[in-house]
C-alpha cells in the first residue's frame, strides 16, 4: 500500500472513531507496524491534518477543513439546491438533504432542517454507507444491479 494511501486511510479510520485514536489503534486497523503508523502520523501532524489531543491520542487537525472546504466550495449544485431544499422541507415539514453517492457511500453536502422538533442528525460531511440509509437506496435505485461491482448489498455501488 503505498505511502499517500496509507496517510489518508489513517485520516479515514481518526475521522470514523468520534474519538481521539492511539498509534497502537490506528496500527490494528490499518494490518501495519506502530513505528510505521508512527512515521505516518508524524508527517500528518507536522502538516497540521492531525493533532495530540491527549498523551499519544491523536485526533483530526483543523487543516483538514481546508480540503473539505474547498471542496465543498467548488460545488455550485449546493447554491442552486438550497432553494428547491428549502421548498421541500416547507412542503413535507422535515428535514431536506442534498447528496452524492461517492462509490459505496452517501456523502452529504447540504442540510436545510425543519422548523419542527424532528431534526436531523445527518450533518454537512457526513458519510454513510449507501446500503444502510433511504438516501443511499435512493441514490442507488438507478443502477442495474449487474453495474454493481459486487453482489453484495452491503458493498454495492454503481460502476
Amino acid at each position: 500500500m503505498p505511502g499517500l494511501h496509507r496517510g489518508l486511510r489513517v485520516l479515514e479510520i481518526v475521522a470514523a472513531a468520534r474519538r481521539p485514536l492511539s498509534i497502537t489503534e490506528i496500527a490494528s486497523e490499518l494490518g501495519l507496524t506502530r513505528s510505521s503508523v508512527f512515521r505516518l502520523i508524524y508527517t500528518l501532524r507536522h502538516m497540521g491534518f492531525l493533532e495530540e489531543e491527549q498523551s499519544k491520542q491523536f485526533a483530526l487537525g483543523p487543516r483538514v477543513l481546508n480540503i473539505g472546504f474547498a471542496f465543498l466550495a467548488l460545488k455550485d449544485i449546493i447554491e442552486i439546491a438550497r432553494p428547491e431544499l428549502e421548498a421541500l422541507r416547507d412542503e413535507t415539514l422535515v428535514s431536506a438533504h442534498l447528496a452524492i453517492r461517492d462509490e459505496r457511500d452517501v456523502l452529504y453536502l447540504s442540510c436545510v432542517q425543519t422548523r419542527s422538533g424532528f431534526l436531523s442528525n445527518m450533518n454537512v460531511g457526513s458519510r454513510v454507507p449507501a446500503y444502510a440509509s433511504p438516501m443511499g437506496w435512493l441514490l442507488l435505485s438507478g443502477c442495474r444491479r449487474r453495474n454493481w461491482r459486487s453482489s453484495s448489498a452491503r458493498s454495492a455501488s454503481c460502476r
